[in-house]
């Protein structure tokens, strides 16, 4: 799949991707840049808010013969918008290295076009969210087009990935109500209460 160079894309109204990310823990991340009182302006790692539940896992990268192109595997985060009252149905996924360093940022959304476009999205930007592409506002790498490659696949192949990230951001959204917003930037400075 072609991802072309994209102007940076509209808001949606329902939070950025991180862009300073230092791991704080393997799968989560602690955001540093732009962390406003405005909680629901942000993005949170879904193991933020339900540490219990199961990650997205790791990617491991092998050749057609079978064999590991990488020694390492790429963990898999997924982050989710705090707006209670956003219904954007999108994830933004970021690939991290075994130091927890960003590799990848990838926005994705599984509605249609013209849902993201009512959401102020012009066409070109709803399509490719539609599809997968590299979040200009998030860190990438040398490897991100390889990654969003790999996610645009594994979303076009394997049904039951898309409905797990779907379910997840359900699951999320359904949670988030549960917290105040003291307990939110808590959780999103990494505090420990």
């Amino acid at each position: 799949m072609n991802n072309p160079k994209l102007p940076k894309p509209k808001s949606v109204d329902c939070g950025t991707p991180p862009k300073g990310v230092q791991a704080e823990k393997k799968g989560s991340f602690k955001m540093l840049d732009d962390l406003t009182d405005d909680v629901f302006d942000q993005l949170m790692a879904f193991n933020v808010l339900l540490p219990a539940r199961d990650s997205l896992g790791e990617i491991y990268l092998l050749s057609s013969e079978g064999e590991p192109l990488f020694e390492e595997p790429y963990a898999l985060v997924d982050f989710y918008c705090l707006n209670p009252d956003c219904d954007c149905c999108k994830v933004t996924l970021v690939i991290q290295d075994k130091k927890n360093r960003p590799i990848a940022t990838i926005a994705y959304g599984w509605q249609s076009v013209s849902y993201y476009q009512q959401w102020g999205l012009d066409k070109t930007t709803a399509s490719l969210l539609s599809e997968g592409f590299l979040d200009p506002m998030g860190p990438q790498s040398k490897k991100s087009d390889m990654f969003l490659e790999i996610v645009q696949e594994m979303v076009e192949i394997n049904p039951h990935f898309k409905k797990w990230l779907q379910n997840r951001y359900h699951l999320f959204k359904k949670t988030v109500p549960q917290y105040g917003k003291t307990k939110l930037l808590e959780l999103l400075r990494g505090s420990k209460t």
